[in-house]
């Protein structure tokens, strides 16, 4: 009995004694700590080292003081750490620790973690197109990994096939160049899983997996004044329109070029369901079927795109009438390749024909049309190119015959960029064009009423003038009750 009454003083003074010395090593450490705001991250790094080896050398109770201090400290100097790391580090620097940290928490607690560091990422450090992507790439690759169905959705080691919709700006309806940016880096970083593969008709049946997107010229959250693109994405199986990982990011600049048969479009394909897109893609309970049941059509346009680009105008024909026969396939991006792939061809008559088909589809589901117009620089007269003027009298002859026919009345609006005269010239633009309009319907003045808005209603408000804010110095036609 005695024995082991001995025994227990023994061990309560030793856990006393641990207690004492891991509390007085404590209190030299903070002691010796410099001023948080002087430390590195390298002194960071060090002196968490030193708090994990006093918790590894005397392994205090968790519940003990000593414990609960230590701990405490280490979460507290984890978090200066990460804001010294993102203050001082460049974005080359912040891809590694961008991933490991996507891997540090469980299902359900990272996504909340990462978007907050990715956004501290964004906004702390010279964040460029390139690494935004690789960012958003990463992003989605935790998901899939942490999926719930991963093995089932990727039972072996060969990546699967992917096919990707090629991503839209909301505002304008184009798709851009950059789309080649954005498929090349998503190969760089998910081809241990998947592998993309170009959207055609023959790759639909082979593909298990769908990427599409948006970019949205949008107000970012810290200055909520400066305009940035906002990239969202997703991943979908394609046979249920399940979703599998799906993300957003802030960019920097990129070079704004539209792909070649948008480019040539002579109005803007605005679809307003990109706008509603975006919800879907951040909402993992949202089940898209439509969208999968259209992908095959999608898949003929961007054949088609493909076509048009490397000047097989007779092929890309091939595969726009296609679209244009099918249900899904009335939409004015398609009506407006279809006229420029008639004009290449020579063919006038079936080119006013689409652009006709093309302005009942944007009455009906925008109200209003947004048309390309080339006016010469701070000028009230179309550019001087004899083919372009050409094309504007087919287009205005179109719109206005649909007017006379249908006896509906419109607004003419002219618009500037932000670096063009916000006084009288928007309005004289607009009068250009209802003039021009006369002569193919006289009536047209008393259908139709003017007016400039300068740059008080730009939709990209960007300088110097580019391909980006081309919208901006558009002609407008809104449809108005007739008085």
């Amino acid at each position: 009995m005695r024995f082991i009454k001995h025994t227990m003083i023994l061990i309560a003074g030793a856990l006393l004694l641990t207690g004492c010395t891991c509390g007085h090593a404590l209190k030299e450490l903070k002691k010796n700590k410099p001023a948080a705001q002087a430390l590195s991250v390298e002194a960071y790094d060090k002196i968490l080292e030193e708090y994990r080896n006093i918790i590894e050398k005397y392994q205090p109770d968790a519940g003990s003081r000593c414990f609960t201090e230590t701990d405490a400290a280490i979460k507290n100097l984890e978090k200066l750490r990460e804001e010294a790391f993102f203050k001082d580090s460049k974005t080359e620097n912040t891809i590694e620790a961008y991933e490991g940290y996507l891997y540090k928490y469980p299902y359900g607690q990272f996504v909340a973690t990462a978007k907050e560091l990715r956004n501290k990422i964004w906004f702390q450090t010279d964040m460029n197109f390139d690494r935004g992507i690789q960012f958003l790439a990463l992003f989605m690759k935790a998901q899939m990994m942490q999926h719930q169905s991963f093995d089932k959705l990727f039972p072996d080691p060969k990546p699967r096939p992917a096919v990707m919709d090629p991503f839209k700006d909301t505002q304008t309806g184009q798709e851009l160049t950059v789309n080649d940016l954005i498929e090349n880096l998503f190969i760089q970083n998910l081809n241990q899983h998947l592998e993309v593969i170009a959207l055609s008709p023959e790759n639909i049946p082979d593909a298990e997996f769908v990427f599409r997107g948006i970019l949205s010229l949008e107000k970012d959250p810290v200055s909520n004044k400066q305009r940035n693109y906002h990239i969202y994405a997703r991943l979908d199986e394609k046979s249920t329109g399940r979703w599998i990982a799906g993300g957003d990011v802030w960019v920097g600049n990129f070079p704004y070029i539209p792909k070649p048969i948008y480019a040539d479009m002579p109005a803007y394909p605005i679809d307003r369901n990109l706008e509603k897109l975006k919800e879907s893609l951040a909402d993992p309970a949202a089940e898209d079927k439509d969208y999968t049941a259209f992908l095959d059509t999608q898949s003929l346009l961007s054949e088609g795109n493909r076509l048009y680009e490397k000047g097989e105008y007779k092929e890309a024909l091939k595969r726009y009438e296609d679209v244009s026969k099918r249900e899904d396939g009335q939409k004015m991006a398609v009506w407006l390749g279809l006229y420029n792939i008639y004009l290449r061809l020579k063919d006038l008559e079936k080119a006013g024909n689409s652009f006709r088909k093309a302005v009942e589809i944007g009455v009906r589901e925008n109200n209003e049309i947004f048309s390309k117009f080339l006016f010469d620089v701070n000028s009230a007269y179309f550019t001087k190119d004899k083919k372009l003027f050409q094309e504007y009298e087919i287009q205005l002859r179109e719109i206005s015959d649909y007017l006379k026919k249908t006896k509906t009345c419109v607004r003419i609006t002219g618009h500037v960029s932000r670096t063009g005269d916000p006084g009288f010239l928007s309005k004289r633009r607009a009068e250009t064009v209802q003039r021009i309009m006369a002569e193919t319907f006289p009536k047209i003045y008393r259908y139709s009423e003017i007016t400039g808005m300068g740059y008080k209603e730009c939709l990209k408000c960007t300088v110097p003038d580019s391909d980006e804010n081309a919208i901006d110095r558009r002609v407008e036609f809104k449809i108005i009750p007739c008085k």
